[in-house]
């Protein structure tokens, strides 16, 4: 009977926990789809032919292309919130075909504006190099190069380890390392217009220099988002742990909270609950150990202090599933002293039944009738002493 009911328990436990992911990956699409769709209907990319434009021309609607740039490495993160969410539904045995043909169309039509944004960006600065011709195109991208290694010097700055700051980070590193990859044309162009119209040594120099940097830049930024990419996923990673965390401790505090007797078999499932996370809770710190020793972060104060509270809590729950232990050994030991008390009061009524059964005729004379009266009171008394002893044990 015990082996049926824990297998039960463990077979809806494991139920309960699928429908929880379930429910809270359904809310995670459904947040998702509902964000990247207004964004989508929203975005105005032009696409008119870039031809017969000044360069202030060109300069505006590069401008306006990278703000659909930018924003598109924002929604990036919640297009992978939007996968992530169809794969745990997928896990749990959602197999709904207007769940794939959702994901798939919000992943195409993302695609495509990200694509047609980058293009985009790419086609107007090569028209803005070739306006400018060859010594401007080359000081123009010089002055694009110092931007960017600003830039990078800010986001060499360590973050705060918290969600917000850390997806604020990445953003400008996402965006950051787009803007790069595009301008890799518009250098090419330069090279090759320098070839083709000048031999000045001071553009080949300008060039050189332009080239090293660029390598440099793409490198260093592409590293850091790498890291915080990195970052990003193991505090999600942290902050999932976390949850799970409170799902499982918040039912065993409630158990050790009542104020019911618990038995032997309720103790022991409570125990193998805490002993079956232990190493989720390993893990938890671990994560936190990782992220706050890395060399990009500065404050890891929330992590710490929710370490912090994961383990007080941990140690509050010791402290209680060990005073239940303890109240259910006394309890035992309550029981088996009373037993032997009960069983010696039955043994001694026993001997005094057969006693009385053997007692001798009032006696008519006077010394027999006193000598029979003492023993009768001194058998009340070990009686009365009998009966007080059975309820003092009783009530202890």
């Amino acid at each position: 009977m015990s082996d049926r009911y824990q297998q039960l328990k463990v077979s809806t436990d494991e139920v309960q926990s699928r429908l929880r992911r379930a429910h809270d990956a359904r809310q995670e699409l459904e947040t998702a789809s509902e964000l990247l769709t207004t964004w989508m209907d929203e975005v105005k990319l032009d696409d008119s032919p870039v031809v017969g434009l000044d360069v202030s021309a060109l300069q505006q609607a590069l401008s306006q292309a990278k703000v659909v740039t930018a924003e598109s490495s924002v929604q990036k993160k919640m297009m992978d919130k939007l996968r992530s969410a169809s794969e745990t539904l997928k896990s749990v045995g959602a197999d709904d075909e207007s769940l794939s043909v959702l994901v798939d169309s919000i992943s195409a039509k993302f695609a495509r504006i990200s694509e047609s944004a980058a293009q985009r960006c790419t086609e107007l600065q090569v028209a803005i190099v070739r306006s400018q011709g060859v010594h401007e195109g080359v000081d123009g991208l010089l002055g694009w190069i110092r931007d960017v290694e600003v830039s990078l010097g800010s986001l060499d700055r360590p973050v705060h380890l918290d969600h917000d700051s850390v997806v604020a980070k990445l953003t400008e590193a996402s965006s950051l390392h787009a803007d790069i990859d595009s301008r890799a044309t518009s250098i090419d162009e330069v090279k090759r217009s320098s070839a083709a119209e000048s031999d000045s040594p001071d553009v080949d120099t300008k060039l050189h220099d332009l080239s090293s940097r660029y390598e440099r830049a793409a490198t260093a930024c592409q590293h850091r988002e790498a890291q915080l990419r990195s970052l990003s996923s193991q505090l999600s990673e942290f902050h999932d742990s976390v949850k799970q965390f409170d799902t499982w401790i918040l039912p065993v505090f409630d158990v050790l909270d009542s104020r019911d007797v618990l038995t032997e078999t309720q103790l022991r499932e409570v125990s193998d609950t805490i002993k079956a996370h232990e190493t989720d809770v390993d893990n938890i710190r671990q994560l936190a150990s990782e992220m706050a020793s890395s060399t990009i972060v500065s404050d890891s104060s929330r992590v710490r202090d929710t370490v912090t509270d994961m383990e007080r809590t941990m140690d509050d729950v010791d402290k209680a599933l060990t005073a239940r232990q303890q109240e259910g050994k006394l309890q035992d030991q309550r029981s088996e002293h009373f037993e032997d008390l009960r069983q010696a009061v039955v043994s001694w009524l026993k001997e005094k039944e057969q006693h009385t059964e053997v007692f001798e005729p009032v006696a008519v004379n006077a010394d027999l009738l006193n000598a029979q009266m003492e023993e009768i009171k001194v058998r009340h008394t070990s009686s009365l002493f009998c009966h007080c002893f059975t309820l003092s044990a009783s009530l202890s």
